[in-house]
């Protein structure tokens, strides 16, 4: 082959290469938008009975924040039941983040639902993100929660609501925001930690839109306590980009039909030594039956 062919193809497959990098780094880019989130980090109970959740708040694509600040409500969800007995009013609490340090942690001795707020700069943008969990404390006898003179601070509040138990989200349910008091529902775009999720959006009614997440072999395959995060990320009214995260676990009925499929198997060979069995006995007693003397 000459020379010039050589010379051709080899220029060809440098720029098809690059192309194809270009691509994939294009690609790369577009995996997450830029937005506020929570992640959980550990839930560690200590030795009286308490328990602490440990959150950090940070941007999706590693850029830095700056003018942080956090706010949390503590419902109480036990402790006041009988005749006559009302639940106690729930407690915020509030503050700033130091400059580089954006981990926040949130102690209970009793069972609480903790709905976190927080707010930051990030690439020259106001930016507001939020999570709800349970805090299961444990501590014996009357815990009552600290008292605080915080307010509610004047952000983005959405309430996450489930066709399943909040307490334990899982795979295969449905989940969407709704406003905190009035206000029409926001349109959203799931994400998890690479990119926009696996599910399906199914539409409401007054507008807005649920999420279904599919099913996650990984979770199944891992421990019932292993989860993953979801974030809902949309805008506000006035544009702010706005951000729910929320921990989805392994479906409890994900593998049902796995356990079914060895069911059924299991259950055709047991009934096909039956038939085999049935026929062999019935074979060996018109032997016995024909047989001279």
């Amino acid at each position: 082959m000459p020379k010039a062919i050589y010379m051709r193809l080899a220029f060809i497959f440098v720029v098809v290469s690059l192309a194809m990098s270009q691509a994939l780094c294009l690609w790369a880019d577009e995996g997450l938008p830029t937005f506020l989130k929570w992640d959980y980090l550990r839930f560690p109970r200590e030795r009286n009975g308490n328990m602490r959740l440990e959150l950090k708040l940070s941007s999706s694509t590693g850029e830095p924040i700056s003018d942080a600040a956090w706010s949390y409500r503590l419902i109480v969800l036990q402790g006041f039941r009988g005749k006559g007995a009302r639940a106690p009013e729930p407690v915020v609490y509030g503050g700033t983040f130091p400059e580089g340090n954006y981990e926040l942690d949130i102690v209970s001795g009793t069972t609480v639902l903790a709905d976190v707020r927080g707010t930051a700069m990030v690439g020259g943008r106001r930016m507001y993100a939020q999570a709800s969990t349970m805090i299961f404390g444990d501590q014996l006898g009357a815990y009552k929660l600290p008292p605080s003179d915080a307010a509610e601070p004047a952000w983005p509040d959405y309430l996450m609501a489930s066709s399943g138990y909040l307490y334990w989200p899982q795979t295969g349910e449905t989940f969407s925001l709704q406003p905190m008091g009035p206000g029409a529902p926001m349109s959203y775009t799931v994400y998890d930690a690479k990119g926009p999720s696996s599910g399906s959006y199914l539409p409401e009614e007054g507008g807005g839109n649920g999420f279904v997440p599919d099913h996650d072999p990984t979770l199944n395959a891992g421990r019932s306590a292993d989860a993953k995060p979801l974030y809902f990320v949309g805008q506000t009214k006035d544009g702010s980009v706005y951000a729910y995260t929320l921990n989805v676990h392994r479906s409890r009925y994900a593998n049902m039909h796995e356990a079914l499929g060895f069911l059924l198997f299991f259950g055709s060979l047991g009934l096909t030594g039956l038939i085999l069995a049935v026929r062999y006995l019935k074979r060996r007693s018109l032997s016995y039956a024909v047989r001279p003397y």
